[in-house]
């Protein structure tokens, strides 16, 4: 008999035989079938279950079935809703007409369905985004049904139709849970009561369901960047076609083109097909056995090898490894205290890499590697490293050597493999930090739009001139968030505005944060549009109409937001949800009751008199 831990991990590589396990907080034993390899553990799940359809092959059912169980410790353990939220490709499958009564579901017969309707379809077909949802609140009789734990029960029947026929290359395509507690509306079930840090469902499992004939053709026709350090950690990106390899897992391997050196294998973890002609993945260490030897050639040259299913494909010579190199950098001197940017170039360069300063009579400073907008501190090709120097530590006058470690990654705190430095040092100099160090050659002619909310969020373009990749975008002198910021060219740059917490004019700053040259202008914040709280549909009143149209938002229905979501937001918490709907309700219930009244501003229009992040 076999012991496991109380706190049982997502993935484990075990063998199990006749075992039976029992889950902390809970009374029952469960049995498992054998297993050996990765398996996964759920005391409570939700999965995906998918039967053809007998007489039309290109019908697919699906439902979602699972079990939830009772923790042992909470007595009367019920749920008053549930979401579930799926996604599905909308060029490769639609969702047919749904069944309202979903007969010998959980649901069925139980408080308040939100199904999609024949006037949601369309709209649920183009985007593959399909949301259901259930709430305790019968309307029909006023009172409120409990959905019990259940055990391997069914929750929803759908049913898609493919839109590939047999003359279409073979694919796998995903129906699965949004199921992400950030995202909006993720699939989750709402206990009456729940215990604190334990999750309601432990686990989801998507379908994957073939398509198509064939799998189509699968031809390799470029890599870039085609070079990198020996160390590895870098990403390059296959171009070429057929890789989507109707679902299936690709397969990659480096060839050495000559020598004994090892064959690598790509870690499967690092292969991210990004679509049927691109392919990215981490490149794997070449070093080899330990201790590391450097190889006496200044690179390695090696095959690129991409497998899908039967198929296996080869580009030769596609691949070099570099030793490391040290080539020089872009400045000539260095300000004592205002921690200047350093471009390093050479070869070789990765994350185990490490950039120091040398001066003579004093404990070398090391020039931390600088990552902005988007773009990493080291180049994919291993060629280009952006550092900046120490604020403290140099001295005034003196002159400073860069040195270039690259380091062991299985063993960073070790000897460094290689060290390079640079013949001529750098002068440190006193300098005005506040100063630009080049003119500014960054100029904006036109911001669109000119205005955008408080609450942020608007996208925003900058066209100009003397743009460049490392480009930052300031407002009032924050930074705006890196994820949402696109430089299209050396004219074109595009961000979401931030929020702030007054309407009125914010100096927006474009940066080079290597030249410090930077353009200036201003870009317009405007207040958010009064509302009354409960008002969703926007007619100033808040009736059962509002109530309509706020289920169907929350569940992916039909309908418009209103211009300042807020008005949605009647629990006044700064979240859009259930407990929003639930607290609409209850207001109209007892509409006289001072304790249901809506927070303001109600019933007159107002503004939203509390923080939030919402104002729409």
């Amino acid at each position: 008999m076999a012991e496991l831990p109380a706190e049982l991990p997502e993935r484990d590589e075990i063998r199990l035989e006749n075992a039976r396990i029992r889950f902390a907080g809970f009374e029952s034993w469960r049995s498992i079938e054998a297993s050996e390899g990765s398996i996964q553990y759920a005391n409570s799940y939700l999965k995906l279950d998918v039967v053809p359809d007998a007489e039309d092959p290109a019908v697919f059912h699906v439902a979602v079935r699972g079990s939830l169980r009772a923790p042992a410790e909470i007595p009367g353990y019920s749920f008053n809703a549930y979401n579930i939220h799926l996604q599905f490709n909308p060029e490769q499958f639609e969702l047919l007409p749904v069944d309202q009564e979903q007969e010998g579901t959980i649901a069925a017969g139980l408080g308040e369905l939100f199904l999609p309707v024949e006037s949601t379809l369309p709209d649920t077909n183009s985007t593959g985004d399909l949301r259901v949802g259930w709430i305790s609140f019968n309307f029909s009789t006023l009172q409120s049904d409990l959905i019990e734990p259940f055990e391997d029960a069914t929750v929803l029947e759908l049913s898609f139709r493919s839109k590939l026929d047999d003359t279409a290359g073979r694919t796998f395509s995903q129906i699965s849970f949004l199921s992400d507690p950030g995202a909006e509306q993720p699939t989750a079930f709402f206990p009456e009561q729940a215990v604190p840090g334990r999750p309601v469902i432990d686990a989801f499992f998507d379908a994957s369901i073939s398509l198509g004939g064939d799998l189509p053709v699968l031809e390799l026709l470029s890599l870039s960047p085609v070079t990198g350090p020996l160390t590895g950690g870098n990403e390059v990106r296959l171009s070429g076609d057929g890789f989507d390899g109707g679902g299936l897992v690709p397969a990659i391997r480096l060839l050495p083109v000559e020598g004994d050196t090892d064959i690598l294998e790509v870690s499967v973890a690092g292969i991210t097909v990004l679509n049927k002609g691109s392919i990215s993945f981490v490149v794997p260490d070449s070093l080899g056995a330990r201790p590391v030897t450097l190889p006496a050639e200044s690179s390695v040259l090696y095959d690129i090898e991409l497998s899908i299913g039967d198929q296996a494909v080869l580009l030769p010579e596609a691949y070099s490894f570099e030793t490391p190199s040290l080539g020089g950098v872009d400045v000539s001197s260095l300000r004592a205290t205002c921690g200047d940017f350093i471009e390093v170039s050479g070869t070789g360069f990765s994350r185990s890499t490490v950039v120091k300063l040398q001066v003579d009579g004093f404990e070398p400073l090391v020039a931390a590697p600088f990552g902005r907008s988007g773009r990493p501190a080291i180049s994919n090709d291993g060629r280009t490293m952006l550092v900046r120097a120490p604020t403290e530590g140099l001295p005034v006058l003196d002159e400073a050597f860069v040195v270039v470690e690259v380091l062991d990654p299985l063993e960073l705190a070790g000897a460094p493999i290689e060290s390079l430095s640079l013949p001529t040092p750098l002068d440190i100099i006193e300098g005005d930090c506040d100063a630009a160090v080049v003119p500014n050659m960054i100029v904006v002619n036109l911001i669109q739009p000119g205005s955008v909310s408080i609450c942020g969020g608007n996208h925003v373009d900058l066209f100009g001139n003397g743009f460049t990749e490392r480009c930052e975008v300031l407002v009032d002198g924050a930074m705006v968030d890196r994820s949402g910021f696109v430089f299209h060219s050396g004219q074109h740059l595009s961000f979401f505005a931030p929020s702030r917490v007054s309407a009125g004019q914010a100096t927006l700053q474009v940066r080079d944060p290597l030249t410090l040259a930077q353009g200036e202008v201003f870009l317009n914040y405007q207040d958010p549009p009064m509302f009354v709280r409960g008002d969703v549909d926007g007619d100033r009143q808040v009736t059962d109409s509002d109530v309509t149209l706020l289920s169907s938002l929350l569940f992916g229905g039909a309908g418009l937001w209103p211009d300042n979501r807020d008005a949605a937001d009647t629990n006044d918490d700064g979240q859009l949800n259930f407990g929003d709907l639930m607290r609409l309700l209850s207001h109209l219930q007892n509409p006289d009751d001072p304790g249901e009244m809506l927070a303001a501003p109600f019933p007159v229009p107002g503004s939203d008199p509390t923080e939030d992040s919402i104002c729409e």
